[in-house]
C-alpha cells in the first residue's frame, strides 16, 4: 500500500483524530489550572480540585511538562516566579495602603485666589488645609474651590474624619462666640443735664429731639429747688427724658462761681425768651421758636410728664 493509500484509510484517520483530541485535552486542563506563587513564596491552593494527568514520554523522558500562559513559564511542581496576582484570588490580598494624608497641595478658591499648603484629612466634602503661611489648619468645602480642584479632590477617599469633625465643630463655637463678644446689647439712651447750649443744640440735632430748656436760681430760688427735687430728680422724669428729651440748664446763681462769659451768654437768652420769673421752662424744636410750658414748681412729677406729653404732641 502506497502513502497516498494509507493517508486515506479510515483506521488510520480515526486514529489522528484521537491523538489529536488527547493532546488537546492535556494542555487546555493544564494550561487551566495552575499553580501561582503568592507573597511568600508558598504555592497557592487551585481553585478546582486538579486532576492529574499522566506525563506522555517523549525527549523529557518521563520528565516536567511546560505550559506557555503568556504571564511566564509555569511548570509541574514549581511556582511561576514571573506571575503577577492582581487583586485577590483565592483567599490573598494586596497589604494596606499607607495614609494619603497628610497630602501637599496648591488649592485655588472660587475667587481665583492660590493657597499653598497641605490636605490633612477628609471627610465628605469637606477638607482639614493646614496654610503655610500661618500654620494655621481650617475646615474648607470643595465647593468654594475651582471647579478644577473640585473634580480632583470629591475623588480622594475619606480619612482622618474625626480630625474634620472636631474642627467644624471649635470653628462653629469660635463663630458663637466671637458674635457673642461683638453683639452688644442695645445701650440705652440716658439723658443728662448740659449747661452748654450749642452742645444741647447739637444732640437735639443729631437725635432729632426736642430741647426742654430750664432757667433756674440752683442755690437761692426755693421753687427751683423743690423742682429739682420733687421732679427733676424722680425716676419718672428720668424715664421720660431719656427717651424724648434733650436737656439743657441755664442756671442764674447767687453764690456758686460762674464765669463772666456764661452769665453774659444766659442772660442774653432769658431776654430773647423774655424770661420774667424762676424756675421757667420751654420746650422748642426751634431754638427761634421755644415754647413755654410753665413757671413755677407746684406741680407732682405725674402732671408734669402730661404736660410736657401734651407739648409734644
Amino acid at each position: 500500500m502506497n502513502a497516498s493509500s494509507r493517508d486515506r484509510n479510515p483506521v488510520t484517520l480515526l486514529r489522528r483524530v484521537v491523538v489529536l483530541l488527547s493532546l488537546s485535552s492535556l494542555l487546555v486542563l493544564t494550561g487551566c489550572e495552575p499553580r501561582l506563587a503568592n507573597s511568600g513564596g508558598e504555592d497557592l491552593e487551585p481553585l478546582q480540585s486538579e486532576t492529574e494527568f499522566p506525563t506522555p514520554s517523549g525527549e523529557n523522558g518521563g520528565g516536567t511538562r511546560e505550559v506557555d500562559l503568556g504571564l511566564g513559564t509555569a511548570v509541574d511542581g514549581v511556582d511561576v516566579a514571573e506571575a503577577t496576582l492582581v487583586g485577590s484570588i483565592g483567599g490573598t490580598s494586596e497589604p494596606d495602603a499607607p495614609g494619603q494624608f497628610p497630602m501637599r497641595r496648591d488649592i485655588t478658591s472660587e475667587d481665583g485666589r492660590r493657597i499653598s499648603g497641605e490636605i490633612v484629612a477628609k471627610k465628605g466634602t469637606d477638607i482639614a488645609f493646614r496654610r503655610d503661611s500661618d500654620g494655621q489648619i481650617f475646615v474648607l468645602s470643595l465647593f468654594r474651590l475651582s471647579v478644577d480642584d473640585q473634580l480632583d479632590l470629591a475623588g480622594l477617599v475619606d480619612e482622618s474624619v474625626e480630625t474634620v469633625a472636631e474642627l467644624r465643630e471649635a470653628t462653629a463655637e469660635a463663630a458663637h462666640a466671637t458674635a457673642a463678644a461683638t453683639t452688644q446689647p442695645l445701650r440705652r439712651r440716658r439723658a443728662s443735664w448740659h449747661e452748654d447750649p450749642e452742645e444741647a443744640f447739637a444732640e437735639a440735632a443729631s437725635t432729632g429731639l426736642p430741647l426742654y430748656v430750664l432757667f433756674t436760681g440752683s442755690d437761692w430760688c426755693p421753687p427751683c429747688k423743690a423742682l429739682e427735687k420733687n421732679i427733676h430728680k424722680k425716676r419718672d422724669f428720668q424715664e421720660f427724658a431719656d427717651e424724648n428729651l434733650v436737656l439743657l440748664k441755664l442756671d442764674f446763681p447767687r453764690r456758686k462761681a460762674q464765669s463772666a462769659s456764661i452769665k453774659e451768654r444766659n442772660n442774653a437768652l432769658a431776654g430773647q425768651w423774655g424770661v420774667t420769673a424762676f424756675p421757667s421752662i420751654f420746650v422748642l424744636d426751634d431754638p427761634d421758636s421755644p415754647k413755654t410750658l410753665f413757671s413755677g414748681s407746684r406741680r407732682t412729677a405725674k402732671e408734669h410728664i402730661e404736660s410736657l406729653a401734651s407739648q409734644l404732641q
